[in-house]
Formats: structure tokens, sequence, C-alpha cells
């Protein structure tokens, strides 16, 4: 049995309730999860009291959940990704990195709101709306003396973490297209399924750093319309490729996290042979020894703070 959940660091550009900590998703049987957080423990209590939504067969547990939720659960799949991309109000950036970046303002030109996306009350500055990593993430779960700008860390043990691996990226030049079932457009920035980043860009799945720039000029997406000019790309999309998943996978296997989690299988290239997903299954048994880990952190340091400038163009050329 396993369960889903956001990054609490959730970044603040999603709306959530007052007072709302951190959330854990659950699909699964009622009566199980009614029997088992509803009153059955000591301590666990009454759901109201400790913040929990009941809605059907989907269950929102909230604030000091996560601890008791991990002695009854195999594994927390932390969502590890649209940590960049969701919200209009989202920097641009990797949705999905797997270190922490040091230097956030080396993203500042290609930002699309100038100097940096600012949320309500606050000054357009990194510091204060910043591109989190899958680093973040498993230091805000994992670690309970961890503290950042929204709250302090969870703890919980890291064999029952597992994170994520999107078949999916951003493209920051446009926003999202509309839904076909609502017919509303979501906010955010446009989404495109892995499999047809590599179907139009034949060299993606190595393209360096999990970029790809198009020089162009693209009118802003409506929420950034009050910024003069137009974008200075025709494309600027952040993915995962099979080398930074593998990557991914090595350096959570090293931390003694479980594993990693996949969404979706239906964005992946399985008609070809660039597959986010095989090559993770192809990695999952290989040892991940000392000089594999020295090579994390020589590669830590080589991972772009600067991203390609405007003046170059991805090797990733489109079709």
């Amino acid at each position: 049995m396993g369960l889903s959940t956001d990054y609490l660091g959730i970044p603040d550009w999603v709306n959530k309730p007052e007072g709302y900590q951190a959330g854990v998703t659950v699909r699964y049987n009622q009566n199980i999860f009614k029997t088992a957080f509803w009153g059955s423990e000591p301590g666990v209590g009454n759901p109201e009291e400790n913040g929990w939504r009941f809605d059907d067969e989907l269950y929102d547990l909230t604030s000091q959940a996560h601890t008791q939720v991990a002695d009854y659960v195999e594994w927390i799949g932390v969502m590890s990704y649209d940590l960049t991309g969701a919200s209009d109000k989202s920097p641009v950036g990797p949705h999905t990195k797997l270190f922490s970046i040091r230097e956030q303002k080396a993203y500042t030109p290609e930002q699309q709101e100038k100097p940096w996306p600012a949320l309500p009350e606050r000054p357009p500055k990194p510091d204060d709306n910043p591109i989190i990593s899958v680093e973040d993430s498993l230091w805000y779960w994992s670690n309970s003396y961890f503290v950042n700008w929204q709250t302090k860390g969870q703890g919980l043990p890291r064999n029952k973490l597992a994170f994520g691996v999107p078949t999916y990226g951003y493209d920051f030049a446009y926003k999202k297209d509309q839904d076909p079932q609502s017919h509303e457009i979501p906010p955010g920035y446009k989404v495109i399924q892995y499999k047809d980043i590599v179907r139009n860009y034949p060299y993606s799945d190595t393209a360096p750093y999990a970029n790809i720039k198009e020089l162009g000029s693209t009118p802003r997406p409506d929420f950034v319309s009050h910024v003069p000019g137009n974008y200075p790309y025709a494309h600027n999309i952040y993915f995962e490729t099979p080398e930074t998943a593998v990557e991914k996978l090595k350096f959570l296997k090293y931390v003694g996290v479980q594993g990693v989690i996949v969404w979706d299988i239906t964005g992946d290239d399985w008609q070809g042979n660039k597959s986010i997903i095989k090559a993770l299954y192809q990695a999952k048994d290989l040892p991940v020894d000392l000089s594999a880990i020295s090579g994390f952190y020589t590669k830590k340091q080589q991972y772009p703070n600067v991203p390609v400038g405007v003046e170059k163009v991805s090797q990733a050329a489109p079709v």
C-alpha cells in the first residue's frame, strides 16, 4: 500500500487553506483508512481536530498527521516535481532539479516576470519565491532539524520515502492549454509530455542540464502581460531525461530512500529507445559505491547555476 504527498515545500504560490502545512493525498479503501486513522489509535483522535478533511475516497491529512501516517504505510511518495511551472507566480527554472540551487539569481535573465515573480505581500526576489529542488524536499521530509521559510522539517524515516520522477516538462514560453474536460485554462505554464519532447527534439534525451532553449520572440502569457516586450525564446523547456532520472535514483539510494515514483507512464517514450522508466529499471539494482557518490559532488558543482544564455541555443535542435 502506498500514498503520495506534496513537498511541503509546497511552493507558496499554491493556494492552501488557512493554517495548511502539508498535505497527504490518499486514494484507498475508505473503511481501512477510517479504521486506521479515525480514532482507533491513541493520539490520532478526531479528524477535524487534526485538520484532516474527508471527501468520499479522497483523504487530505494535514498538520502533524505525517509522522502518524508513516506508521501505517509501506512507502510515502513525495511528489518532488512541479516545483516550478504549476502556477502563474512560479519562477522560471527546472521543476525537478536534483540538487539545491545556491545562486537563484543566476536564473533571473530567463524570468517571464522581472526581476523575479513576486508572491502577494512579498518582494520580487528569489529568497521569497525560490526554485525548490529534490534535495530541499529530502531534507524537509527526513530531517526534523531542517527549517525553511515555511516551516520546520518532518523527520520521517527515509526508508519510508520515495521521490518523484516526472515524464513531462514545462515550456515557460507559454501558458497551459485549455483543459479538455472543464474547458478552463489552468494556472501555470505549458505542460509537454516527455515522449513529445523527444519526438520534436531528437537529441533532447541527452540535452545538457535537461533544458531546451530555442531563441525567438514570443508574446508573454496573459498573466504576465504587464511585462513589456516579448519573451526572448520560442521555447524554454525544463524536463527530466533518462540520465537525470538515473542520477536521482542513485543519489536517493545512497541517502537511504526507498526509491522513486514516476508520474506518469503514459508520458514516457515507449515507442523509441529513450525511455526514462527503462533507464530506471536497468539501473535499479546497480550498486552505489563511494566512487559513484564522490562523482555526485563533482556533478553538483557542474550543475548549471547559470543557465544557457540568450545568445546560445541548446544542442537539442528542433525537427
